[in-house]
């Protein structure tokens, strides 16, 4: 299952839910403003669709704010 795409940081995040024999695995795919891809995971697993493509993104923001941080030092 994909979700809503999420804007954050001049990105657009795309989270995935796979169904996997113990429910579903969470999945994020960024592209950034440049066109450049980038997909993490299988991060981990969920007893629900929801709370994979939740945590998807939340992992992503936390990735695309560590860009972020190194790129100002």
């Amino acid at each position: 299952m994909h979700a809503t795409p999420v804007e954050y940081a001049g990105a657009t995040i795309v989270p995935v839910a796979s169904l996997s024999g113990n429910g579903y695995a969470a999945i994020a795919i960024v592209t950034t403003s440049l066109g450049k891809q980038r997909a993490y995971g299988p991060l981990k697993r969920f007893p629900t669709e929801k709370a994979a493509c939740e945590y998807a993104v939340s992992y992503a923001k936390s990735r695309l704010d560590r860009r972020w941080r190194r790129a100002k030092k």
